[in-house]
């Protein structure tokens, strides 16, 4: 029998609110941030940005390939409350995928066999595939519409009516994101499906309807803005391989080095529908599920970014193999069977812990540059940008037309393949070629030793924090940089720079001045605390940088740079037993660190 309404309401109840509370955090996701500025620019302006003006490196370029509709939802989606209504609507729609797809589950496991347990092992091995991308960007829509086609092509099954929604919705989906093409490829399973079924049973399956709303589906497709470009992107919007190589979400999952919790979700969930596939013949899923359950599965092995998808065509036969795998079990006890479904189930809860962000609301400050930006927006430094990859979308975000960007998510849409080489890889050579064929002037920059090159070039340094550097190519006396300028701080040299401060009284008074500076423009920056801890510790006033050295230590443990700062206090107050955990707690992060190397060695620590 079917499981009773009520219980297949709160099955669905509780994965929605399960991928809800599993992505209550802080927008990490650069893409976001131009598909926001995007949805900005259209709502404020009345005008679709066909050539591009977000950016100094493909500006007035022809850029096709553009999510209005979605771009203009997230927008309006911004607007009530910011980064809490965003984030509140984007849950909104993982929690709705959640819940379509336990409705379709529970439709599947049709036995005499209770159902709610199957349907809650399923539950969290789902929930971490969806919360693996559930962020706010027009992809995540696709995963209701996909939800969305599996629940009304399952219940065409029983009522024919439900075959005319499957147009609506591929139409939809292609408005929304340009993956819409995989709407008429799922329909299709489902008529192909339905065909074998009269073919080999001579079944009244409604295979015509099915091919009809197959055919339907096609020119569904074109009911958005420039609807043959977007067909065309949609279709051919792969990587390069030397981009798949260094972007992630578009590696296949075979080459990715460990096993991700969203990619055990897909292993696990491909296990339990196994299982389901080949349950007794009374008991198998009809062809249509099948079928489209291993296109969309292939789609997700070849690029990770589709395992949500993938995860939501295998659900449906993962209850089903879950249901088999539970009655199976029943012949060794009443009990066992509720018993393995728990254990399944907290596999998945297991991963679904392991793939969580931090809770709350906002922006995260510790992947977006978001001090960094406000510095710019507030000073507005000379000349143009130069930034990591990942910084972008925020950048472009919050500065606007003010300082356009170097480069975006929009990727190979938008900009040729050798600057997003240049982009992705913007380390050493690359870097000092960039900035000198591009004439760049102003750099956003994460790690410490492209800082330090920079600095060794004579930019200057102006901002910075625990995310992000602010540097500026020009003379230490022109206007800016005798505003805002450090002379003494810099980054990748600080640990020596202590011996050389103490020696050096104008040097070490201007240190401590700037140490003073930074902590003020930065205070919840660990290494602006690190920075304002050697410089003190170069004054010889201990109590202060003891003090400044359990701020960093309290604000950011994860860094390696308050634990260096930790061995050096250790090391000058002559604690082996200290020093020697702190050398260790940086060679753990850094093996080839020389300080601590030298630590472990004076100590003889193990």
């Amino acid at each position: 029998m079917n499981p009773t309404p009520r219980s297949t309401h709160l099955a669905a109840l509780a994965a929605a609110l399960t991928v809800a509370l599993a992505r209550w955090t802080p927008l990490f996701d650069p893409d976001a941030f131009w598909h926001l500025h995007t949805g900005r620019f259209i709502t404020e302006r009345g005008a679709i940005p066909w050539r591009d003006s977000f950016s100094h490196t493909a500006a007035g370029r022809p850029w096709r390939f553009i999510d209005v509709v979605a771009d203009v939802i997230l927008y309006a989606a911004w607007k009530p409350a910011g980064a809490l209504s965003l984030t509140l609507f984007t849950l909104a729609l993982g929690a709705l995928a959640a819940a379509l797809s336990t409705h379709t589950q529970a439709r599947r496991c049709d036995d005499a066999h209770p159902t709610a347990p199957a349907l809650l092992a399923v539950l969290p091995w789902l929930a971490t595939a969806l919360a693996f991308r559930l962020t706010p960007r027009p992809q995540t829509f696709t995963f209701v519409a996909l939800a969305a086609l599996l629940y009304a092509l399952d219940r065409a099954r029983r009522d024919a009516r439900w075959w005319w929604s499957a147009p609506v919705i591929a139409g939809v989906w292609q408005a929304l994101h340009p993956s819409g093409p995989l709407a008429v490829a799922v329909t299709g399973a489902y008529a192909v499906g339905a065909t074998i079924e009269h073919l080999r049973t001579q079944s009244a399956a409604d295979w015509k309807r099915a091919w009809i709303a197959t055919v339907l589906s096609v020119p569904a497709l074109l009911a958005c803005p420039h609807p043959l470009d977007r067909v065309r992107e949609g279709l051919t919007h792969v990587a390069d391989a030397q981009l798949a190589a260094l972007i992630t979400e578009w590696q296949p999952v075979w080459k990715l080095s460990t096993v991700t919790p969203p990619v055990a979700a897909l292993i696990a969930l491909s296990l339990l529908a196994l299982g389901g596939a080949l349950a007794p013949p009374a008991k198998r899923p009809p062809w249509g599920p099948v079928l489209a359950a291993v296109g969309v599965s292939v789609l997700g092995l070849r690029a990770v970014r589709f395992l949500p998808l993938a995860a939501l065509a295998l659900a449906p036969l993962a209850a089903l193999g879950a249901q088999s795998l539970l009655r199976r079990a029943q012949r060794f006890g009443p009990r066992v069977p509720a018993l393995l479904a728990a254990l399944v189930a907290l596999g998945g809860l297991f991963e679904l812990h392991a793939e969580r962000k931090p809770f709350g609301v906002g922006v995260n400050r510790t992947v977006m540059p978001v001090g960094a930006a406000d510095f710019i927006a507030r000073t507005n430094p000379p000349g143009r940008l130069v930034h990591d990859f990942e910084m972008g979308g925020y950048l472009m975000w919050r500065l606007g037309d003010a300082h356009p960007v170097f480069v975006d998510g929009r990727s190979w849409a938008l900009y040729p393949t050798d600057l997003l080489l240049d982009a992705l890889q913007l380390t050493g050579e690359r870097l000092d070629r960039v900035v000198r064929d591009r004439d760049l002037g102003l750099a956003v920059l994460w790690t410490e030793a492209r800082v330090g090159r920079l600095q060794a070039q004579g930019w200057q340094l102006v901002y910075l924090d625990d995310t992000a550097s602010v540097l500026v190519r020009e003379a230490p006396d022109a206007p800016f940089s005798a505003r805002y300028g450090y002379r003494e701080l810099r980054p990748s040299r600080w640990f020596e720079d202590v011996d050389r401060w103490a020696s050096n009284e104008t040097a070490r008074t201007r240190a401590l001045t700037e140490s003073d500076r930074v902590v003020r423009e930065a205070p919840t920056s660990a290494f602006a605390w690190v920075l304002r801890g050697a410089a003190l510790t170069a004054s010889h006033d201990e109590r202060g940088a003891d003090e400044a050295t359990a701020r960093a230590l309290t604000l950011r443990p994860d860094l390696t740079a308050p634990h260096r700062l930790a061995m050096l206090r250790c090391d000058r107050r002559n604690d082996a037993a200290c020093a020697c955990r702190e050398s260790l707690e940086v060679r753990a992060r850094s093996p080839q660190n020389a300080s601590a190397m030298a630590v472990v060695a004076r100590y003889g620590c193990r």
